[in-house]
């Protein structure tokens, strides 16, 4: 009874880890046919400034609340209105270029 829940396990962490190695193949194939990069996905979420919409200035510093600026940016940065347009620019103002590390330990870089 032992050997045969010994062998169990190990065949167990055996086929999970072949899954997620022939899963995590697959995805690296399928992102390379599609020529993604990391920059895409910043690039596709990235909104124009507008210079004709009022802008939103969102105060950074070092042991900011996170949910703070994250639930500000959200509300205020959704498309809204009757066509659905982007209504106002929202930004992040700090005081230096450098890091800022929110209470819950997220860090932001500038771009």
């Amino acid at each position: 009874m032992k050997y045969i829940l010994i062998l169990s396990t190990a065949l167990l962490f055996y086929s999970c880890n072949s899954n997620s190695s022939q899963s995590q193949k697959e995805n690296a194939e399928e992102l390379k046919k599609e020529n993604f990069t990391a920059s895409d996905t910043l690039t596709k979420h990235l909104k124009p400034f507008k210079e004709d919409l009022p802008t939103i200035g969102l105060l950074m510093y070092s042991g900011v609340l996170q949910s703070e600026v994250v639930a500000t940016s959200d509300v205020f940065s959704k498309p809204d209105g009757p066509d659905g347009k982007q209504l106002f620019n929202v930004i992040t103002i700090a005081e230096t270029k450098h890091p800022i590390t929110t209470e819950e330990g997220l860090t932001t870089e500038c771009l």
